[in-house]
């Protein structure tokens, strides 16, 4: 019996497959860009100028400190952080052109290149 027969022939499965595809939080991962983002804003409050001056935003993660970090892919030197005072300064300079950021659990941030070769590289935070 073809896998897809079975499927069909299988009542558990397709009201299973049906509620999956139906339900809400399926419908939220099919937001675009600021309206995914808007969904999680405070009720009456909108959206706060952090900082400005860049060309092309990406890469954005937190530190285990809480500190929000991101990079200037356009720019391409640093990764940089906002403190909870809203300060903003690199983190870490002289990095390649970056569009991915993550901690690990080793306490070095990891990150994908846009460089020609398209590597994972990882930074010791100094």
């Amino acid at each position: 019996m073809k896998p897809a027969t079975l499927l069909l022939r299988t009542p558990f499965l397709v009201v299973t497959l049906a509620a999956a595809l139906t339900c809400p939080l399926v419908e939220a991962q099919n937001l675009r860009g600021d309206e995914a983002l808007s969904k999680i804003l405070l009720p009456g409050e909108g959206w706060q100028l952090v900082a400005e001056g860049y060309k092309f935003t990406d890469a954005a993660c937190s530190d285990p400190e809480g500190n929000f970090c991101f990079a200037d892919v356009a720019a391409g030197d640093s990764i940089l952080r906002v403190e909870a005072s809203g300060k903003v300064s690199p983190l870490v300079s002289g990095t390649p052109r970056i569009s991915g950021l993550k901690f690990g659990p080793d306490g070095r941030i990891y990150a994908c290149t846009q460089s020609p070769k398209k590597q994972v590289v990882a930074f010791e935070i100094p």
